[in-house]
C-alpha cells in the first residue's frame, strides 16, 4: 500500500513539476519571449512522468511555434537548433499526434515549413555535390534526403520526389566509384534503386519532366537494362521534338 501511494505521489509531483514549466512557457510565448518558451519546454520534457498527453501536446506545440517565430524573424538564437525546420516540423507533428486540436493551427504553417525544407534540402545537395571529403559528401546528401523526405510528408509533390531522386542518385554515384569495396557497391545499388523509385513517382506527377526521364535513362544504363534505356531515350526524344 505504501509503495502504491509513493508511486501516485511521485506521479503527481513530477506532473506538477513539468506543468510548472509548461504554463510559464506558454505565457512567455504570448509575450513574445520565444527563447524563454523553448527553455521552459525543454525543462518540462526533462521530467515527463505524470505529464498527460494534452500537456505534452501543448509543450511540443508551443516549443515548435516559438522556434518557427524565431526563424521567421531571422534570429540566430542557439535555441533554434542545428536543423531548425526539421525540428519545428517534428515538434508540431508530435503536438498533433498527442492532441488533434492543434491540427488546424499546424496546417496553416505547413506550406511555409515545406518551402523552407525544400530550400534547405537543395542547399545541402549543392554542398554535398561540391564537398571535399567523403564524410562531408555523405553528411550533406544524407541531410538533403532527410529534409526532402520530411517535405514530402507535408506535400507529396513532384518537387519533393524529384529532389529525393536527385539526392539518392548523387549518393549512388558517390558510392559507385569505390569499385573494389563490396559493401559500398551494395550501398550504390540501394541508392540507385531509391533514386529510381522517386524519379518514377516524380514522372508520374509530371509526364514531361526531362530531368526525371534523363535520370531514369541513366539509372537503366547503370543497371544494364537496355530495354528501359532505349524506352527513356525515345521518350526524351519525343518530348524534345
Amino acid at each position: 500500500m505504501r509503495a502504491f501511494l509513493t508511486i501516485i505521489l511521485s506521479t503527481l509531483i513530477f506532473g506538477a513539476f513539468s506543468q510548472n514549466f509548461v504554463s510559464p512557457g506558454i505565457i512567455a510565448y504570448h509575450s513574445g519571449a520565444y527563447e524563454r518558451t523553448i527553455q521552459d519546454m525543454n525543462k518540462a520534457f526533462q521530467t515527463t512522468r505524470g505529464m498527460d498527453s494534452e500537456t505534452r501536446g501543448k509543450a511540443y506545440y508551443y516549443r515548435g511555434m516559438a522556434r518557427l517565430n524565431l526563424l521567421k524573424a531571422g534570429s540566430n538564437s542557439a535555441e533554434i537548433g542545428n536543423n531548425p525546420y526539421q525540428t519545428v516540423y517534428d515538434d508540431l507533428d508530435r503536438a498533433v499526434l498527442l492532441d488533434p486540436k492543434w491540427n488546424e493551427s499546424v496546417n496553416t504553417e505547413k506550406s511555409f515549413i515545406y518551402n523552407q525544407l525544400l530550400t534547405a534540402a537543395n542547399q545541402s545537395y549543392n554542398l554535398g555535390y561540391n564537398a571535399a571529403t567523403e564524410t562531408e559528401v555523405r553528411n550533406y546528401f544524407g541531410a538533403a534526403i532527410l529534409k526532402s523526405t520530411t517535405a514530402a510528408k507535408i506535400n507529396d509533390s513532384y518537387e519533393a520526389n524529384a529532389l529525393l531522386g536527385k539526392s539518392y542518385l548523387a549518393l549512388g554515384d558517390f558510392y559507385d566509384q569505390y569499385i573494389d569495396d563490396e559493401s559500398l557497391q551494395k550501398r550504390a545499388i540501394s541508392s540507385y534503386e531509391s533514386a529510381k523509385e522517386f524519379y518514377e513517382k516524380a514522372l508520374g506527377m509530371n509526364a514531361r519532366s526531362l530531368e526525371s526521364i534523363k535520370a531514369l535513362k541513366y539509372i537503366a544504363y547503370r543497371f544494364g537494362d537496355r530495354d528501359k534505356e532505349v524506352y527513356y531515350a525515345q521518350l526524351e526524344a519525343s518530348i524534345r521534338g
